[in-house]
């Protein structure tokens, strides 16, 4: 587990040598406060749908495709896409003066001229500068997520009203629902797939024999994978964290509540290095088959 005693954060579930001797690992992520957690969250596992075109379900295209953060923000579809996508911004106002006496003097000096020239066109405009506001700010950003893809699904709504309120913060042309009963099957098999259709991104790992005490060094690849908590400041929220690891999910796992509807639980595969492809369709493999249930929606 990660993070200072207040917050519950990361707990590793393990990993999984393949047959190509790279070490898959997944990570389940809650940000959530320990005394609000209610069951063990270790072992609690939510139901979660995925909301896409028919024609794009996991069970029905055989490919499903993982973005790098800058495709949601730059050409992402209606009502899913944001400009802060893994990316949040704050700006500070350091000095603002109003009626700056230089500034206004170049202004003036600027009018008259303004105004001499458009006499002489026969022009009736004229220019008069009644005041000038000179602010001068600080902007500072928070990137995350440039190391790797994301796939995001939703927690399963409770509720009629729930249903409504998802349905409405998806894009209008989404008609269909994919039920994922074990977000862990499904993480571990995101995992393999990447390993063995796009190479491991993770570091050297080494493993000990336990009997002979023999020691091997593997590729690796990490999936983590949680809930998205929704801050009004996002900036704030991520800032706010007192342990490194726990800033680090934040940034991974947060977004401004305005798409609280949403309700979104977020796969985050992880790369040492930026990848280069912004997008990449995976092979669905009978793993991944597997966290599914066979359980569908068609919307309306």
């Amino acid at each position: 587990m990660v993070g200072d005693a207040a917050w519950r954060v990361m707990f590793h579930e393990g990993f999984f040598v393949d047959d190509a001797g790279v070490v898959v690992s997944t990570h389940s992520v809650r940000l959530i406060e320990s005394d609000l957690s209610g069951n063990d969250w270790a072992v609690g596992v939510p139901i979660l749908v995925k909301g896409i075109r028919e024609r794009h379900a996991i069970g029905r295209c055989g490919t499903i495709r993982v973005s790098k953060p800058e495709q949601f923000r730059d050409a992402g579809e209606t009502l899913i896409s944001d400009p802060q996508e893994m990316l949040v911004k704050r700006e500070t106002v350091i000095e603002e003066r109003v009626d700056d006496p230089d500034e206004m003097l170049r202004s003036r000096l600027i009018d008259d001229e303004l105004n001499r020239l458009s006499a002489l066109v026969g022009s009736t405009l004229r220019t008069a500068t009644s005041g000038v506001r000179t602010t001068r700010s600080r902007s500072s950003m928070l990137a995350s997520g440039r190391n790797g893809w994301i796939w995001c699904a939703s927690l399963e709504p409770a509720t009629c009203e729930e249903w409504e309120r998802w349905w409405a913060a998806l894009d209008p042309d989404y008609d269909h629902v994919t039920r994922i009963r074990s977000p862990r099957v499904f993480a571990r098999a995101l995992g393999l797939m990447v390993a063995s259709q796009l190479g491991p991104r993770g570091p050297s790992v080494t493993l000990s024999d336990s009997l002979s005490g023999a020691k091997t060094n593997h590729p690796s690849q990490a999936v983590f994978h949680g809930p998205v908590i929704y801050a009004e400041d996002p900036y704030e929220y991520i800032a706010e964290a007192i342990a490194p690891e726990e800033r680090f999910f934040r940034s991974l796992f947060s977004k401004k509540s305005e798409f609280r509807d949403q309700r979104e639980y977020r796969f985050v595969i992880w790369a040492e290095e930026e990848p280069i492809e912004p997008t990449v369709d995976l092979v669905v493999s009978l793993g991944m088959m597997e966290a599914l249930n066979g359980w569908c929606r068609v919307r309306g």
